[in-house]
């Protein structure tokens, strides 16, 4: 359960991030926002829920569970949960972010060697991300992620949205990592390169009392490689979805 708090507050923290910057729906309005946040500040609460708990593809927790989150806004800074994240536009219709974050796979306790999927040591994560517009409400993304503890290596994404019918949002993304960030994600036995494939589908609205944002998201993670199938920390138990539901109110 204390997996899940920590892993819906970065899924919290990653939503938020994308609706501050509406950079996967339409470019245009990145632009617009950013350039009106200059010392705004905006606190927004909310409950989220997620059906698994994943890392960069490897599944941490089966168990579903919910979780309070929240985040803090003020002007092109954004804290949420363990992370900050600063967006600044550049280029018109761009955005460059830079972010840091604390990773852990266990929350607070004590790791135990029982369970398999969470004996990663606790880390922090610095990155940096850009994002541009490709097509008609469709972006791209690339990002490079430097551990900061415990692996002290690199691993790199890159990520296509697609925005149809108002409210709806595709996303593919695949994530490289050296041999270090993926013995790391995958345990003993991993191998360096391609990681994980993520694909995505989600829904989003004001539906809520109260101006309340509602967002469901369902999300497939593949482990294309099968050396890190089998590592320690995956032992076969990949290709999974996980459903998430997420209420936003901003006050």
């Amino acid at each position: 359960m204390k997996t899940l708090i920590s892993l819906i507050l970065m899924t919290s923290m990653t939503q938020t991030f994308a609706s501050a910057n509406k950079s996967m729906n339409d470019a245009k309005s990145i632009t617009k926002e950013s350039r009106t946040q200059t010392t705004e500040t905006r606190f927004s609460l909310g409950l989220g829920y997620a059906s698994h708990s994943f890392f960069r593809g490897a599944l941490l927790d089966g168990a579903g569970g919910a979780a309070p989150t929240g985040y803090l806004t003020y002007g092109n800074f954004t804290f949420a949960g363990l992370a900050l994240v600063y967006n600044q536009v550049v280029f018109d219709n761009q955005v460059l972010s830079l972010g840091t974050n604390y990773f852990t796979d266990h929350g607070f306790k004590k790791i135990e060697n029982s369970n398999f999927r969470q004996l990663r040591e606790a880390t922090f994560d610095s990155w940096i991300q850009w994002m541009f517009p490709l097509w008609t409400q469709s972006t791209m993304s690339l990002s490079f992620h430097q551990d900061l503890k415990a692996n002290k290596s690199q691993y790199y994404t890159v990520g296509i949205a697609q925005a149809f019918l108002t409210n709806y949002r595709a996303t593919v993304e695949s994530g490289f990592g050296t041999l270090r960030t993926n013995e790391y994600t995958f345990g003993r036995g991993a191998k360096k390169g391609l990681s994980n494939i993520d694909f995505g589908l989600s829904w989003s609205k004001n539906v809520l009392p109260w101006d309340g944002s509602l967002t469901l998201e369902y999300k497939h993670s593949l482990i294309p490689h099968g050396k890190n199938r089998t590592a320690s920390f995956v032992r076969h138990d990949d290709e999974r979805g996980t459903f998430t539901l997420n209420t936003i109110w901003t006050l």
